[in-house]
């Protein structure tokens, strides 16, 4: 019997084939899918992943660093910000990092290190809390900070707060009532009352106003004074003479001497954003300028007449006083 297509029947073929065809695609992407996630879990797909980015890990800056202390030659010590200090002495080409792991009992936390007479290593942390305790501690090491011992103060009775002294002098520390203190013995049980700074005497300065007072900065125990007008002052006696004005600062992080010059880490808050700078100051005049890194940029003068400049950013040497080179 010869078959004869009608309508209806056609369309029930059509309707028919277009289900199959739509089931067919399905079976496929599904299985497409299933491929896709099998390959994402083993790792094996070419396509992009969107959670690649979520999921990367960068690499912690540990850049920072606190202090920086040139010994001899060409070994220096940094204090690294997150814990530790580093150890280089061929000038900083390679370093040593030692004391920085904080789940570790040598773990070693400072901000301000010095070397003494007895080449006896001093470290010291100082902490004036405003949401936590106030604390102040000191360490010392006599094998060059392979090893350290603590000794605690009490901050009701004795609160230091930095270093007085240069490196290689008999050990001074300053409170924060401005009082210089000098070693007694070689474990800083011990101090001999020196002499009372009042420019420095932070508890006095922060509950007295002077006439001036917000309006100036201190740098190198209060040797030389800055004013926001660009005046940088020196102490000569009782009185403070003129070294130099730079119209296009007005805030001033360190002030060094160093190979017959003077330099300065400056920037102008009143201009956002503001270059920082690195001067230098010979004959009453700012004779070079290089800008550096933006921050709190400080500086180190070490025995072989080379500037050096730290923040947290690193370590840099001043090359021919022209140039910075990293070396943390």
């Amino acid at each position: 019997m010869k078959h004869v297509s009608t309508p209806i029947a056609a369309y029930v073929s059509q309707l028919l084939f277009c289900r199959i065809s739509l089931l067919a695609l399905l079976f496929l992407f599904s299985c497409g899918e299933r491929s896709n996630k099998q390959e994402l879990r083993a790792g094996k797909t070419n396509s992009p992943r969107p959670t690649k980015m979520m999921l990367r890990k960068f690499k912690a800056d540990t850049s920072f660093v606190r202090g920086l202390l040139p010994i001899s030659g060409d070994t220096l010590i940094a204090i690294k910000g997150d814990g530790g200090i580093s150890t280089t002495t061929d000038a900083g080409k390679h370093w040593k990092t030692t004391h920085g792991n904080p789940k570790k009992v040598d773990y070693l936390f400072i901000n301000d290190i010095i070397y003494d007479n007895h080449r006896v290593l001093w470290g010291l942390y100082s902490w004036r809390g405003i949401h936590e305790p106030s604390a102040a501690r000191l360490a010392y090491s006599y094998d060059f900070g392979e090893t350290w011992n603590w000794e605690t103060f009490d901050i009701h009775t004795f609160f230091p707060v930095g270093f007085y002294s240069r490196a290689g002098q008999p050990l001074r520390i300053i409170t924060q009532t401005g009082k210089v203190y000098q070693v007694h013995d070689l474990k800083g049980q011990h101090w001999d009352f020196i002499k009372h700074v009042p420019n420095l005497d932070k508890a006095h300065l922060d509950t007295t106003y002077r006439e001036g007072q917000y309006n100036q900065e201190l740098f190198d125990n209060a040797r030389y004074k800055f004013l926001d007008k660009g005046q940088l002052l020196v102490r000569d006696g009782i009185r403070w003479k003129p070294v130099v004005t730079v119209g296009f600062i007005d805030r001033v992080s360190d002030v060094c001497r160093c190979d017959s010059s003077l330099y300065l880490t400056a920037h102008k808050d009143a201009i956002n954003p503001s270059p920082y700078y690195l001067l230098r100051v010979a004959g009453g005049q700012v004779r070079h300028i290089i800008i550096t890194n933006e921050g709190q940029n400080h500086l180190r003068c070490d025995g072989k007449g080379r500037l050096w400049v730290f923040s947290d950013f690193g370590v840099w040497q001043v090359i021919w006083g022209t140039a910075l080179k990293k070396r943390l």
